[in-house]
């Protein structure tokens, strides 16, 4: 499935715009102690949709990153 900029809900496209934080190189994402339940929903929704990556990290904590398709997605939203 090719993912569409007007298949991206504005909730979803909120949780695009806070996960991208800087250069893909050095981003790390957020961990799910620092979403509230909803966007924790939206970031399970755009893994489903392949716009973002889940890692298990330190301590068992679960992480959500951008993947190059949610970034450039993500990107071209408007603000």
């Amino acid at each position: 499935m090719r993912n569409h900029v007007s298949q991206i809900t504005p909730a979803q496209g909120h949780m695009l715009r806070r996960l991208d934080d800087g250069p893909s190189r050095d981003s790390v994402g957020l961990h799910t102690g620092e979403l509230a339940t909803d966007e924790l929903r939206h970031c399970l929704e755009l893994h489903a949709l392949g716009l973002v990556s889940a890692a298990i990290g330190w301590r068992d904590t679960c992480w959500f990153r951008l993947t190059a398709s949610g970034r450039r997605i993500g990107r071209q939203l408007p603000a």
